[in-house]
């Protein structure tokens, strides 16, 4: 019997505040002292500064509240400040990390690296045509443990992954907190991927000072009918005229009769009261909305950005759910409505469920 692959992909969110610009100083907490050279970025996006001399850093968040701020330093424990308490950042105290490896059962571990490593990238940046331009820097960086006796393979690392992804033209340092897929025996006793949770936080950067139109054309072209495309046309109540049509058992219908939407300083509000949607982008990709009601009814906010909290408030699976890290954009990503582009890659649709 065929079954659908089910995907997990979590971005780290919290709640919403009004904050522009935040500020700090960086510590080393063992010995008090300021720690220059640290990163520090808003998750997701493009945004990030280095910790001066005196281990000062200034941040211009640029109206994205729903996603926390990173601050790292190689050899130190990761830093993550929610939204909630951007307001109150002062002095921030990094300690040593242990570089001590997970432990390996001998006798579970029956594969070797090479095919954990494949598996690994696979399911990691997915398979699409993007997912060809993608490599890792340092993929020696990363463990790989498969457990024969629970049939699951997890990945750690250490250090932030150097993903570069030569068709979007980005470097996405990728800090991976979790990696798990789950296997399953088919009829015919082999393994087959169950199901793949990945949740991290990404800091992307331009792989070149000047980007090609190619890759210009890349990026509105993933851009467009994506999650973050359809979040922005839902807070700015324009899914139709962005050229999404919502289907309820089948049937288009107006999308503002399920989505009650209000409009707030920086973010809009989104109540729905029905379990499922389907979604048509532009008459030809296809997606179903899922959401997990409470007392009847489902509510999340959306920032400027297209983000959404809480992320659990509703699952994807159509086309939202294929989008896998080889297709992940900054979430200050600016669109070009104007470009014109050409016929689209056709892709294989597999059923996933993202958490964003």
């Amino acid at each position: 019997m065929k079954k659908s692959l089910l995907i997990i992909i979590c971005f780290l969110t919290n709640t919403i505040i009004f904050s522009q610009i935040i500020t700090g100083t960086i510590y080393i907490k063992k010995t008090n002292e300021v720690l220059p050279g640290a990163s520090v970025y808003l998750n997701g996006t493009t945004i990030g500064e280095i910790s001066d001399f005196n281990g000062f850093f200034e941040l211009n968040i640029n109206n994205i509240t729903n996603t926390p701020v990173i601050i790292s330093y190689t050899g130190f424990k990761t830093i993550i400040i929610q939204p909630k308490d951007f307001k109150t950042i002062s002095k921030i105290y990094l300690e040593e990390a242990s570089n001590q490896l997970k432990e390996v059962f001998l006798g579970l571990d029956i594969w070797s690296r090479q095919k954990k490593l494949r598996i690994f990238k696979e399911e990691f940046f997915g398979r699409n045509k993007p997912s060809l331009y993608c490599t890792i820097a340092n993929e020696k960086d990363i463990q790989l443990i498969y457990n024969s006796a629970s049939q699951t393979l997890n990945a750690y690392c250490n250090k932030p992954i150097i993903i570069k992804n030569r068709y979007l033209g980005y470097k996405n340092n990728y800090s991976l907190t979790d990696f798990e897929i789950k296997f399953e025996k088919n009829e015919n006793d082999y393994s087959i991927v169950k199901r793949v949770y990945t949740e991290g936080y990404s800091f992307f950067s331009e792989l070149n000072k000047k980007s090609k139109k190619r890759i210009i054309a890349n990026r509105e072209r993933t851009y467009r009918g994506s999650i973050m495309h359809f979040m922005r046309s839902l807070k700015e109540s324009k899914l139709n005229e962005n050229n999404f049509v919502i289907y309820k058992n089948r049937w288009p219908v107006n999308p503002y009769k399920h989505f009650k939407v209000k409009v707030l300083k920086s973010s809009s509000k989104i109540e729905v009261k029905t379990k499922t949607l389907s979604v048509l982008y532009n008459k030809d990709k296809q997606s179903k909305l899922t959401f997990h009601l409470q007392n009847g009814i489902t509510e999340f906010s959306i920032d400027n950005s297209g983000n959404f909290y809480p992320p659990k408030a509703l699952n994807f699976s159509g086309d939202f759910g294929y989008r896998r890290i080889s297709e992940l954009l900054p979430l200050n990503y600016t669109p070009n409505p104007q470009l014109v582009l050409k016929k689209q890659y056709s892709v294989n649709k597999t059923e996933l469920h993202i958490l964003h």
